[in-house]
């Protein structure tokens, strides 16, 4: 099987797979039903590629989006064609799982004898992959 340079094909891959919203609708109605009412939790978007659903996702459901695409050439793509306030990009798990516990409260002390949880065992999020092809 051969691999794909992603970061040499962003731009094509950016032309030949753009979508408007309008186009997206069917994709905002299947997510909705797995989205909480109140978007306090952020989504992770595992290969967000150019963030065309990454960014469609904050704007549709007000609710933050971690983006985690290894290609630098997706990410440039995603920042230049779907930039959102409430997107944040990041190359890797391992920086995005440093971002995130800076970002979120540590969890409390407890006053019983459990040692507290980390931070990551305190997330519930969303994760978005997207098939092959």
């Amino acid at each position: 099987m051969a691999r794909v340079d992603f970061d040499q094909m962003a731009a094509e891959y950016q032309r030949a797979r753009s979508l408007t919203l309008e186009g997206l609708a069917g994709w905002r109605e299947a997510l909705a039903a797995y989205l909480p009412a109140e978007g306090d939790l952020p989504v992770l978007d595992l290969g967000a590629g150019t963030s065309m659903f990454a960014s469609a996702i904050a704007g549709w459901f007000d609710v933050d989006v971690v983006a985690v695409e290894p290609s630098a050439g997706m990410r440039a793509q995603a920042r230049q064609r779907y930039p959102h306030p409430r997107v944040a990009q990041f190359a890797d798990l391992p920086h995005c799982a440093r971002a995130l516990r800076e970002a979120l409260p540590a969890p409390a002390e407890s006053a019983a004898a459990d040692p507290p949880q980390p931070i990551v065992d305190e997330l519930d999020l969303l994760v978005l992959r997207a098939g092959p092809g």
